[in-house]
C-alpha cells in the first residue's frame, strides 16, 4: 500500500509508510513539517505545527 501511495501522491516512500500507517490506525491527523501544511492523503490530514 505504501509503494501505491508513493506513485499516487508522489511522495518518497517513507512519507507514505507513515501516510499509510496512520490511515489504518484511523487517525485523521498527522503532525510533520515534511510534507505540505492542509494536504489530504488517503483521508489524512498534514499538519505543519510549526506553520
Amino acid at each position: 500500500e505504501a509503494i501505491d501511495c508513493s506513485m499516487i501522491s508522489q511522495l518518497s516512500f517513507w512519507d507514505a509508510l507513515i501516510i499509510v500507517s496512520a490511515e489504518r490506525a484511523k487517525c485523521r491527523d498527522i503532525w510533520t513539517e515534511d510534507l505540505n501544511h492542509g494536504q489530504i492523503i488517503r483521508g489524512v490530514k498534514v499538519v505543519n505545527p510549526l506553520s
